[in-house]
């Protein structure tokens, strides 16, 4: 589920139509020093290390980068990544 402006919770059946995937790519973009992702692409390599190794990965909601599948690259065979926001496609 995802809070939009008025603090309404729109599901998956309304989220078509209240998502604003431009917003969502311009946060994204602009958002470099957000430390949630330093914070992932910090850590994420001492978790990947500490793992066995996988035939598959599957990175649910990528969203426009990779930072989070590639960290896993030397412990999977296989990296799916999905991504559910049209326009991502569209700016690729």
């Amino acid at each position: 589920m995802m809070t939009i402006e008025n603090d309404t919770i729109v599901g998956l059946d309304g989220l078509e139509s209240n998502f604003d995937s431009q917003a969502y790519l311009s946060d994204f973009y602009q958002r470099v020093d957000d430390p949630a992702m330093q914070m992932m692409i910090m850590l994420l390599p001492s978790i990947a290390e500490r793992i066995d190794c996988y035939d598959n990965l599957l990175d649910f909601g990528a969203g426009p980068t990779i930072h989070v599948s590639v960290v896993f690259r030397n412990k999977v065979n296989n990296v799916s990544i999905y991504i559910f926001i049209i326009i991502s496609y569209q700016n690729t």
